[in-house]
Parts: C-alpha cells; structure tokens; sequence
C-alpha cells in the first residue's frame, strides 16, 4: 500500500512540474533560440538585459524600404467619418510618407507631421507648404545614392540642399546603403559631424553607427512583462532607444511630452503577457488626440485611427500615400503586430484660446487664458475676428476700423499692419480650401461671400451676399464650410465643401459661430435665436442642445484647454463678456461689455506690448497710422479685383432634404437636450481648475 501511494505521489509531482512548464513557457527555455541566439517569439529581439532585477528586451527594427513581393495590403478607398460613440474615430491632417531612410525615423515624421498641423508648428520649421508640413513627401521627390533610389522627407532625414538647407545634415554624415553597417561617412571621411537637429531620424539613433544601428535600422526597449518603459536612457550612450529620440526631438523643437507620455509597449497577450498595452489603450491615445507608433516584427508604421468593427486600426505603412487597415495584435505583411510606442504631446486640444474682443473708447484687448490678463492689441474697432493668416502659429487680428475703411489685418509675426479688401459686411476666418491655412472669409452687400486664399493672395466666390458668415468643417473633410444668413432665403445655411451642395439647418439666428462643442473632432453651429436660447447643432447626427438663455452675441473657443470649445456671449440684463466652460459647465464673467467678440490663440504674437489688467487704457497703434501694405485694390470692391468662382452659389435646399432635416430653435416639431445651469451668473462662477475668478471694474 505504501509503495502504490508513493507511486500516486511521484505521478501527482511530475505532473504538477509538467503544468508549470506548460503555464510559464517564458521563463524557460523551450522557446527556440531567434537568429540573434535569444529565446523570444520575436526574430528580432538582439539582446536580453536585466537591470535593477527586470528584464529588458532590445529590438532592431531594420524596417525594409518596400513591401514585402506580393504581399497585397488592405487599402481603404474613403476614411469613415468619425464618430467615437459609435466606435469609429480617425485623426485629421495626419501626413503620409514614403519609407525616407529608416521606417521608424519616418513614421515619427509622420507623427510629428500632424502635430505640425495640429497647432504646434514648430515640428516642422522649413520653407515648403508655407512653413507647414504637407500631407505628403511627394514635394520633395527622390535621391539616388550608390546605385539605390530614396525618397526624401527633411522632418524624417535632412540633407545638404533638400528644403533650402546649405549645409551637411543626416544623410550626408550617416547614410552609405541599406542594411550597409560600416561606420558613418562623416567617421570614414574625417569631417565634422552635423549638429543635431530638425529630424526626427537624428534624435532616434536611425542610421547611426555610434549608436550601433546599420542603415536603415533603429532600436526599441521593451519590458517582457507587458508594462510600458517609460524613456528608457540605460543603454546610452552605446545605444539609443528610439522612443526617448522621439522625446529629445520634441524638446529640441521647443515643446514637452507629457508627464508619462513617453513609452514603449509589448501590446496585451504578445508571449503570454498579461500587463500590455491593449485596444482600448489604442482607442483611448486616438480620442485624446495622439497618433501611435505601430510596431510589427521588423518594420514601423504609424497609426491615426479605429474602428471597432473587426478591432480595426488605420495606418500609414511608409511604403506609400494611402490610408491602410490591419487587425489589432494581428499580422500585417505577414510581420506579427507586438508592440507600440507612444510620444504624447500637448495638441490644441489642451492649449488655450483667448478671448479677443473690441471695447468703444478703449481698444481691442485680448485676455490670456492662463494668466487672466489683458493685452491691447490696437484701437477701437467695430468687427473682429481671428485666424492665423501668415501660418507662424498664433492668430492673427483682422478686423473693421471705422474712418479707415476696407477689412484689415495686423500680422502676429511681425506685428505690421496690411489691408485685404474694401469694407465687408461681416468677417470670419477658416480652411476652406484645406491647404492648413487660415483664410479671410467675408461678405460683400452687391458682391457676394469670398474668400482670400492667404497663400497667394487669390480670391474666391462662394455665395451670393449674405448678412452674416461664418467657418466651421461640419462635414468632416479637413476644409471648413460656409456658413451664413442669407436675407431672401430665411434660415441659417451651411454649404458643404466636400459635395458643394447646400443645407439649412435652422430658422434665422441673431448671431451665429461654429466649433466643436462636444469634443468629437468636428465643428458645431452655435448660435442664439430671441425667445429660444443659445444652441448648438450636433453636426454629427443632427441633434441640439440648449447651452444658455438668449444672447446678443456668440462666439465659441476652447478658454479651459479641455478639448472643448466653450460658448462666449454677451447677454441682455447680465452685463459684461461670459463664458460657460464645458469643463466645468459653471459660468465666469470675462470682462464689462463689449462691442464685438471672437476667439484664438493670441499670445506670444509681436506688436502686443502692454499688459493690463482689465480692457481699458493702455497704447497700441491702429491701421494705417504707420506704414502699411494696401492690398485692397486686388479684393472685392477693388479696381482690380478678379477671382474665381464656385458652383452653386445661391442657398437653395431640395425637397427631399427639406423633408429630412431636423427642426431647429423656432422650428415646428423641434426638440432639443438641455444644459444644466442656463443663465448666465446663476449658479457658482468660477473659473475651471480652481483658479480665481477676476472681478470687474
């Protein structure tokens, strides 16, 4: 009996050693050794550290310059629009690139590159697309180089005579052939290293034989476990992990990363870990506004958007210009998806506007959001409005002086004044080409609603005359629409640019403005209607809310940094300039009332000197005082004046949309969600994150 029960025993013992063999396949050995002689599921994890008793796995990502042969990619043909409550979100004015020395330095390019675009313009400081980084390299066309064809990209690798530069840069100090592992030109040819800078590839190690990467290749560190590393410095200055290279690119450029913003992932599952980085993660970086580097076995690519359908993911692979699919944690040109790296950065979603605002007898003032206080920026005007005209990243004053005549522009770069046109009847500014520039929108009595292209000078008609106007990308396309009241027709009315066609989307309005009022991604109507209340128009579903009581003037920008414009308005019986912050949903009052008002980034600009603090005193030049550039002649009312001309220009809407549009305020049949807290000082005033509210004259 004994000897059966000591059998039973061994059995029992044996099996359970079996099982954790077969639970914890990582931490033996049965794995088979990859080609670098390491046991990894990953052919390309070189090397295996243990520091402060953690396992760290080094990968090369050799990224090869084109596809795989035969491999077919998922390819989409129209980016859904999105709609993050229905599991669909993409990132707008993200770049496409083609594979510019190394797949990682290019796919930071591309990351960069929608930074760019997104208000941190900076990223990219060369002279092409006005300064700001265009959607593709193709501008910058091709280099052949000891016998091999490469695309050129100055964000990804820059290089003596590519983009106005005179000087040696990347390429030239680092770049022999691909997968070539000799050392670098600039070591073999015994001239003077570049200093680093305005590249991407420079600051990641790509290319770069002191830091052990052959041509073409960059390194990667990652946590076996599944946790994120987090700017991982132990392997310099031998090797550089291309992630941290990301964050010292960011601070050469002049901005921040976030606060643990800046890591690299095994995603969830990849060898049995349990604490990756998963899709809700992935989604989660996309709603916040962060692209996210992809890494398969072998290659980078760059990730801007999801479905959930499928757990599909939207990418730009570096081998061409078009938009991509492939399944998360799958496979994509037969290369295994394991992990990710992630460099988040402050976009417009967390940057402050301002409130811009003319005061009679006093001035134009902006008010700083951060630090409450006011600027004067020049004397009394009657309009204004703001948009970033000359493309340097902060907006631009342009407004109506009464006893100048014309629609003028005092530019933040230089502070100088130039006067666009003749007096319009109102003003607004936006993208209606989407060239990732501001343009003057306006509308002329007996003329119609033009634009000024701001790149080139050229003007555009887009409607008949209207009597107020507006900008706001309501369709989703990456170009603002015209939005406008039209004295014949009735209604607010919105002409979309990607189809031309028209749509009214409520009765007639007092005042009018657009912006993204639920932090969707897309431009909202929000106006105020007499006896109704101020609304905004859901352009994604058509729905409205109710955000306040009636007003006299609208405007919306985002004064909390939260990624969601705030309403902004004068009220009747309240006095002054309010605003309901979508942060907080609480009301402040801004200042005593105003005569105008409007919304952007005004800070930094040249020309504002004086800081007060309230909106009154203080010196600042109005147009045409000093020298100035007249430009009028040339827009509408001028002697010279010619310009293009769109397709239907009068707001007519067919009966089948007619019958399909939802009511709006002073509607039969509307209906709308209603805001807490509707009057503007009921409630708590204050301003979000605990800072005092100013008290007014």
């Amino acid at each position: 009996m004994t000897k059966v029960l000591r059998t039973i025993f061994c059995l029992v013992v044996v099996f359970a050693f079996t099982c954790s063999i077969s639970l914890y396949p990582a931490n033996s050995e049965q794995i088979p050794l990859n080609r670098y002689g390491i046991h990894s599921a990953n052919p390309y994890v070189v090397d295996r550290i243990v520091l402060n008793g953690k396992t760290i796995d080094k990968i090369i990502v050799p990224g090869p310059p084109s596809p795989p042969v035969g491999f077919r990619r998922p390819t989409v043909d129209k980016l859904p629009v999105p709609n993050p409550a229905a599991g669909i979100n993409i990132l707008t004015n993200v770049p496409a690139s083609t594979w510019a020395f190394g797949c990682s330095a290019t796919s930071a390019a591309m990351m960069f590159g929608y930074y760019d675009n997104s208000g941190l313009t900076n990223m990219y400081a060369g002279p092409t697309n006005g300064g700001v980084f265009p959607m593709t390299n193709a501008t910058w066309g091709t280099v052949v180089i000891n016998t091999e064809t490469r695309a050129l990209n100055p964000l990804s690798a820059t290089r003596n005579g590519l983009d106005g530069r005179a000087i040696k840069g990347h390429v030239d100090d680092y770049w022999i052939k691909y997968e070539n592992t000799a050392s670098d030109p600039f070591i073999t040819g015994g001239w003077t290293e570049h200093t680093k800078g305005d590249c991407t590839g420079d600051y990641m190690g790509t290319n770069q034989s002191s830091v052990g990467c052959s041509d073409g290749t960059t390194y990667f560190y990652y946590y076996p476990d599944g946790s994120p590393l987090f700017d991982y410095t132990a392997c310099e200055p031998s090797y550089r992990d291309g992630c941290h290279g990301m964050n010292l690119f960011v601070e050469s450029r002049g901005y921040a990363v976030q606060s643990s913003g800046n890591f690299n992932q095994y995603i969830y599952g990849y060898d049995g870990n349990t604490l990756g980085f998963t899709f809700a993660d992935f989604k989660a970086e996309i709603d916040a506004g962060h692209p996210v580097l992809i890494q398969v076995e072998g290659h980078t690519m760059l990730g801007f958007g999801y479905d959930d359908t499928g757990s599909t993911i939207y990418i730009h692979d570096t081998w061409d210009y078009l938009d991509h699919t492939m399944t998360w944690g799958g496979s994509y040109s037969g290369m295994t998806h394991y992990g990710v790296s992630v460099c988040r950065l402050d976009t417009l979603s967390s940057i402050k506007d301002d409130l811009l605002a003319t005061w009679d007898g006093q001035g134009v003032y902006y008010r700083n959001s951060d630090t409450s206080a006011f600027v004067k920026l020049a004397t009394p005007a009657t309009l204004i409005t703001a948009g970033d005209l000359d493309g340097d990243g902060i907006d631009d004053l342009i407004g109506i002086w009464p006893g100048q005549g014309g629609v003028w522009v005092k530019y933040s770069d230089t502070g100088s004044w130039a006067k666009l046109s003749t007096t319009a009847r109102d003003i607004a500014t936006g993208d209606m080409n989407g060239d990732c520039r501001v343009d003057l929108l306006a509308t002329w009595d007996g003329q119609g609603v033009y634009y000024r292209n701001s790149i080139g000078g050229a003007w555009v008609k887009m409607a008949t005359p209207a009597t107020q106007v507006t900008a706001g990308d309501l369709d989703g396309d990456g170009k603002d629409d015209l939005i406008g009241i039209w004295p014949s027709q009735g209604g607010v009315w919105v002409k979309y640019s990607q189809s031309g066609s028209w749509a009214q989307l409520s009765s007639t309005a007092i005042d009018i403005s657009a912006g993204d009022m639920n932090g969707d991604g897309r431009d909202d109507l929000v106006a105020t209607w007499d006896g109704q209340g101020v609304y905004y128009r859901n352009s994604i579903g058509g729905a409205w809310v109710k955000l306040a009581t009636p007003a006299t003037l609208v405007a919306a920008g985002d004064l909390d940094g939260d990624g969601k414009d705030d309403p902004i308005g004068i009220w009747p019986g309240q006095a002054g300039v309010w605003v309901k912050y979508s942060q907080t949903g609480s009301w402040a009052k801004l200042s005593s009332t105003a005569r105008h008002i409007a919304a952007g980034l005004m800070r930094e600009g040249a020309g504002a000197a004086e800081v007060l603090a309230e909106p009154f005193g203080g010196f600042a030049e109005g147009p045409g005082n000093f020298g100035y550039q007249d430009l009028s002649e040339a827009g509408p009312g001028g002697l010279r004046f010619l310009c293009r001309e769109e397709k239907n220009l009068m707001p007519l809407e067919d009966r089948e949309s007619a019958l399909r549009r939802m009511p709006g305020p002073d509607e039969y049949g509307f209906q709308c969600l209603e805001q807490e807290n509707l009057i503007p000082g009921s409630g708590t005033t204050k301003e979000p994150e605990g800072k005092e509210q100013r008290k007014q004259p």
